[in-house]
């Protein structure tokens, strides 16, 4: 045709409504069916559908319906989209669907998948756990990962300055449990309270169970307490571990070694062994007891192989030679 634009129209007898049609305007390919534009090919090449203006190789569409396209394959359960460079076939990245799974694929080998029940797995193609999200490998953030419900944030792991740190939202406690065991540890967060074996620590740290140490420390001066009320009736006993009490402390201030009772501030009970006490000055050549009032004391000196009673005024009483 001679003029601007040419026009092709193939159609049946019964309505001009029904017909193809193939326009060409200038450099632009247009593909008609019942009198609308359902392709374009403009002079960039570049394809249109559902649209007259093309702003990429491909344009789709879809003026009312959500889905824009339908891809599938004729025989089996997959259906994909690859995409190359123009060299190899081994640089391939697929994105499609496999028996109602998403799937995207890099190299011939499946990365990603969202399967039918919505969880995401990253380097599996299944898994028997019920999580939402699934790494079948080691995970690496530089951010935070944060928890919470789909409305309320609750807390977040992240590195803070080269430390691994676990915080909560405002003054959440945060537990660490298991499955069987609730409450492993508990922190208070509002009131600064660790609580091992209880989820309600009334101080710094509350344990409910027995402790094993080879340590306490204090910064300047240790605090054993027996009862956490402060009311001071319990004693502070020793033990050991396939032994038994060893030694106790009662509330009155009594020192008892090897008995639970006893109404002195030293109570020594050796049982069957004849040895009770030994005290030594194993860098003096004298070995020196003091037995004082609140004004005055007698001394019991080892001297040598003497034994020595002397008051305060430095008169000896009585000597005892072993020789």
């Amino acid at each position: 045709s001679t003029d601007a634009g040419a026009f092709l129209a193939i159609q049946d007898n019964s309505s001009t409504d029904n017909g193809v049609g193939i326009n060409v305007t200038g450099n632009i390919l247009k593909l008609l069916t019942a009198n609308s534009v359902g392709l374009t090919v403009d002079a960039s090449q570049r394809i249109g559908i559902g649209t007259t203006s093309p702003n990429r190789t491909l344009s789709v569409y879809a003026s009312s319906s959500s889905i824009v396209g339908d891809i599938r394959s004729a025989s089996g359960n997959n259906s994909f989209l690859s995409f190359s460079n123009n060299s190899s076939t081994a640089d391939q990245v697929r994105i499609g669907s496999s028996s109602g799974a998403a799937i995207i694929s890099t190299n011939y080998t499946e990365r990603l998948r969202v399967d039918s029940s919505g969880r995401l797995l990253l380097n599996a193609t299944s898994t028997s756990f019920n999580d939402k999200f699934y790494i079948n490998n080691d995970a690496y953030t530089t951010g935070g990962w944060r928890v919470g419900t789909s409305s309320t944030y609750v807390g977040k792991m992240y590195n803070s300055s080269g430390k691994l740190t676990i915080e909560s939202d405002g003054d959440r406690d945060i537990q660490f449990q298991s499955g069987n065991n609730a409450g492993i540890m508990y922190i208070d967060t509002s009131e600064q309270r660790v609580g091992i074996g209880t989820s309600s620590p009334s101080q710094k740290l509350d344990i409910s169970g027995a402790v094993n140490s080879t340590d306490y420390r204090a910064t300047n001066t240790l605090y054993l307490t027996s009862d956490g009320d402060n009311s001071g009736s319990s004693p502070i006993v020793f033990r050991h571990g396939t032994g038994g009490e060893r030694m106790r402390l009662t509330s009155n201030g009594n020192l008892l070694i090897g008995t639970t009772s006893g109404s002195s501030k030293l109570v020594v009970d050796s049982g069957t062994d004849n040895l009770i006490a030994e005290f030594k000055s194993s860098g003096d050549s004298i070995g020196e007891i003091r037995i004082s009032d609140s004004s005055k004391y007698t001394r019991l000196l080892s001297v040598g192989t003497q034994f020595k009673i002397m008051p305060n005024d430095g008169v000896e009483v009585l000597v005892l030679d072993g020789n």
